[in-house]
């Protein structure tokens, strides 16, 4: 019996979720980093907390907006195709800013973008991860995705700042772009999530034989349940 600890034995044992692990880990980096520089180049262009306020509300309108249907939006699309758009997406407007960010406008706007396409990457994550798990591991895979969110928070948040001190927002806001585009090349090679959640969910249940009805059973349900013919 393998008794190496779960994360390591999911790793190492299975190369699909080792690769949604390595892309999904890049991202949240990503998103630590994101966090950090987007605070501070607002702060930098407004002078005021209101502005940062600001930033926090255009990153919360997604999560209000999308919340109740990103649920039908995985269910619709690939989600293969989801993440690797949405980190695409990301990467591009993280590298925007990071090439114009004298703009508090723009700012606004990429916050909301990179939160918009976040709110689309995570759960498009965590509903493919039935697919490269047995039953028995669902609850130690969907840990470590949760854990590595919070590591990254607390572990990269002051190396964003550390990095914004020395380089400024514009280097820490660039290391975010290519750690979207990092995670979107990883997973273009997963070969799992590339159809819809509803359609795998369904193809699941049509696969699942059921078990041959012996004979007179449907007579014996009958006289349990006091029918009489």
């Amino acid at each position: 019996m393998d008794q190496r600890r779960p994360l390591l034995r999911l790793i190492h044992g299975n190369g699909e979720f080792a690769r949604l692990f390595v892309a999904h880990s890049i991202s949240r980096a990503g998103d630590a980093f994101n966090t950090v520089a987007l605070v501070v180049l607002v702060f930098h262009l407004t002078g005021s907390g209101l502005g940062v306020a600001g930033t926090v509300a255009f990153e919360v309108v997604p999560i209000l907006l999308l919340g109740p249907v990103v649920g039908l939006i995985v269910d619709r699309y690939p989600r293969r195709s989801l993440m690797v758009g949405a980190d695409l997406a990301r990467g591009v407007l993280a590298l925007l800013l990071a090439l114009v960010g004298d703009s508090v406008g723009l700012a606004y706007a990429v916050a909301l973008g990179l939160s918009l396409f976040t709110r689309v990457f995570n759960p498009a994550a965590n509903a493919t991860i039935p697919d490269l798990v047995q039953r028995h591991e669902l609850v130690d895979a969907n840990a470590a995705l949760w854990t590595v969110a919070v590591v990254a928070q607390i572990v990269l948040a002051p190396l964003a700042g550390t990095l914004i001190a020395a380089h400024g927002t514009a280097f820490a806001i660039a290391v975010n772009a290519v750690s979207y585009l990092l995670s979107a090349a990883v997973l273009l090679g997963l070969e799992a999530g590339q159809s819809p959640a509803a359609t795998h969910r369904g193809h699941r249940r049509r696969t699942i034989p059921r078990p041959a009805r012996p004979p007179g059973d449907r007579a014996s349900a009958s006289r349990a349940l006091g029918w009489r013919n």
